[in-house]
Parts: C-alpha cells; sequence; structure tokens
C-alpha cells in the first residue's frame, strides 16, 4: 500500500519510493502557462512504473498536486524535496500498476 502524501508532509523514508531514477526534469516557467499542466500531465503519463520526473516550479504546486490525485488517482507518488521560498521541487514517482482498485 502506497502512502497518500500532502504537500508539506514529512513522511518516513520507507514511505518513499525515492529509488526511481529520475528521468526528466521540467521546469515549470519554460513552459507556456497556457498548456503547462497539459504538457505536465503527458510527460507523467510517458513514465514507467519506478522512474521519477523532478519538476521544479516558482510557486507552491497545490493545484497540480490536487489535479493529480484526482485525474491520476494512485498512480504517482508526490515527494517534495525542496519547498520555497523561491523554488519548490518535487519528485513525482510513478507506482506499480493503473491505480484502480
Amino acid at each position: 500500500m502506497t502512502a497518500e502524501i500532502e504537500p508539506g508532509a514529512q513522511p518516513a523514508p520507507s514511505a518513499l519510493p525515492s529509488a526511481a531514477p529520475v528521468t526528466r526534469e521540467i521546469r515549470a516557467w519554460e513552459i507556456d502557462h497556457s498548456v503547462r499542466h497539459q504538457t505536465i500531465f503527458a510527460v507523467l503519463d510517458e513514465l514507467h512504473p519506478g522512474e521519477a520526473v523532478r519538476l521544479r516550479v516558482d510557486h507552491e504546486p497545490k493545484p497540480l498536486f490536487y489535479m493529480v490525485q484526482a485525474e491520476r488517482a494512485g498512480r504517482f507518488a508526490w515527494e517534495p524535496e525542496q519547498q520555497g521560498p523561491d523554488e519548490w521541487v518535487i519528485r513525482i514517482s510513478r507506482l506499480d500498476g493503473d491505480g484502480c482498485c
């Protein structure tokens, strides 16, 4: 069972799939705002189980976190690596399975 990770929460290290290799880094400020979330979701959907992406943003990414939870429930782990004040860095790992049931 995978722990649900809330932004800012400090889960036990064993609950995190940090061993997942980071296959890509996204600097959100380099993506046009009108397609930013769409682009990030496309990258997430390309990840294979056990892979991760590092997301760098210049603001707290709560809306994206809630979108990932709602639209891709159970598929990804959200691991804050840095939380402001100028940059938030989040490791998003693809979990095994399709998140169903």
